[in-house]
């Protein structure tokens, strides 16, 4: 069985999302920014936010982005719209690779393909 929230912690989550409700224009509030507000004023008083397993909600993988070789380096990038290799550095250096913004090594395209507009 879970524990009791304990009265002055309850107590500080009341304070702080009536604090935000104050400070924060009524077209600007979200769900998100009170949850914010009432983590930062319970970790700035001591205590400890813990999730329970159950409470986490598992997000779904999105869709795998077509990646392919790079025809500078060999390595597997993701791939733009247009199907050419994302910008990246050369590895281990801090310079452009060569093979960037180029098209992919001829069949090492894999992962799903971009939706055409």
């Amino acid at each position: 069985m879970t524990p009791p929230i304990p009265p002055a912690a309850l107590a500080l989550m009341r304070a702080a999302a009536e604090d935000y409700r104050l400070i924060t224009p009524a077209e600007e509030t979200t769900p998100a920014g009170i949850a914010a507000r009432i983590a930062q004023y319970l970790v700035s008083n001591g205590y400890e936010i813990r999730p329970t397993a159950a409470s986490v909600v598992r997000a779904t993988p999105r869709s795998p982005t077509p990646r392919g070789d790079c025809t500078g380096c060999g390595r597997d990038y993701a791939l733009t719209i247009e199907g050419r290799i994302r910008w990246h550095d050369a590895p281990g250096r801090s310079t452009p690779c060569g093979g960037s913004r180029e098209a992919p090594v001829p069949g090492s395209v894999h992962g799903r393909a971009h939706a055409s507009t």
